[in-house]
């Protein structure tokens, strides 16, 4: 079957905020959420969310958005014009495998300028360094009780590891968060539907402090569409659609077009140094492991990784109100930061569901052990 290979980039035309598990309200919640002072948006959107903005993409550019206050009311035809293009239903973590029309997958999330890709910086890397250089490993004296047996040499607890994003190019520069990502600070006080009157109370637990983020003059967010059939007509594609994402619904200029590029040749070439003595595995994007709990991979002489808790949102076609058609699913799932560095031979992380969305990707970086 032929794939069809597009890059889609977002451009954000304000600034914008996408939640994470520390947020305001959404539906009913409770009395301790409520209570939320001051939350923060996340830097990037997640991989669930490029997903959802790919099949709108397809939905617009094929006219098969239909308007309704429910999926119920469309017409049978209409749905399985839809169902055919992206699926009937949203992603799942809770599923092992589910359809979506002509998706093949898409890739992780990178950053993008100038026709250049930035992705986050390998955990291995010496942080001060203007350019990616990895830590020195080296071998212990004994195996630790999980197998471990390198540790960095070089590695300073005071200056940490990682951060960042790197250039994919020959100069294999490192962009600090802040040269990326700005700040926007919003406070005021969350309004009180159905009250009609506040009590100083209620006042005092409403004030909130939400702070936005935007992206700096030139970046842009991108990833790479797979799909098994063309995204739409040429002429539809050359023009430059909006999209709106996030808590919000903030708004961000998108543009496609037909592409060669290949996320894994980028991250090979240019971060694969060939020096390295041991093989490496780099998280290209977040990984999610098979269980609640992480535990270290056989096999694995060392890793440099740090996790975090996600919750995602589902659409619930058959729900008569918008917060019954949008629902926070009620497993908390954690999940392995992109960035991580694993010091393995084994295979990690082989999950073809995750995959689809961008998730679970890792690219095996050049070493000497595999000349």
């Amino acid at each position: 079957m032929n794939e069809y290979r597009y890059l889609v980039t977002l451009e954000p035309l304000e600034p914008y905020f996408f939640g994470g598990e520390r947020t305001f309200n959404f539906g009913n919640v409770s009395q301790r959420q409520r209570k939320t002072y001051f939350i923060r948006s996340e830097n990037v959107p997640s991989q669930t969310t490029l997903f959802g903005t790919l099949r709108y993409l397809i939905l617009h550019l094929n006219d098969a958005l239909y308007m309704s206050d429910s999926l119920r009311d469309l017409h049978p035809e209409n749905r399985k014009k839809a169902a055919n293009l992206v699926g009937d239903e949203s992603f799942s973590y809770q599923k092992e495998k589910q359809q979506f029309g002509i998706i093949k997958g898409i890739s992780p999330l990178f950053l993008y300028k100038d026709g250049t890709m930035f992705v986050k910086t390998p955990n291995n890397h010496k942080k001060g360094c203007e350019t990616y250089t990895p830590f020195c490993m080296e071998k212990m004296p004994v195996t630790t009780e999980n197998g471990t047996s390198l540790y960095p040499s070089d590695y300073s607890v005071k200056d940490g590891y990682g951060g960042g994003y790197v250039c994919l190019n020959a100069k294999r520069e490192i962009i600090s968060d802040n040269h990326v990502f700005g700040t926007q600070v919003c406070t005021g006080i969350q309004a009180h539907r159905g009250s009609v009157q506040i009590s100083e109370v209620e006042k005092k637990e409403s004030f909130f402090k939400k702070e936005y983020k935007y992206l700096k003059k030139g970046y842009a967010f991108a990833f790479i569409a797979h799909l098994n059939a063309e995204l739409a007509e040429e002429e539809k594609i050359r023009t430059p659609i909006t999209v709106y994402m996030g808590q919000g619904k903030s708004a961000f200029r998108c543009t496609i077009e037909k592409t060669e590029l290949c996320v894994r040749h980028m991250v090979q070439q240019y971060l694969g140094t060939g020096n390295e003595s041991h093989p490496i595995v780099y998280a290209a994007s977040d990984l999610k492991p098979a269980g609640d709990e992480f535990t270290m991979p056989k096999n694995t002489n060392f890793c440099i990784a740090d996790t975090r808790v996600i919750r995602n949102l589902e659409t619930k076609s058959e729900g008569s109100t918008y917060y019954a058609r949008l629902a926070k699913s009620q497993h908390l799932y954690k999940v392995i930061n992109s960035g991580a560095v694993f010091y393995t031979d084994a295979e990690l992380f082989n999950d073809a569901h995750l995959k689809m969305i961008g998730m679970n990707v890792m690219f095996r970086l050049p070493s000497k052990e595999q000349e």
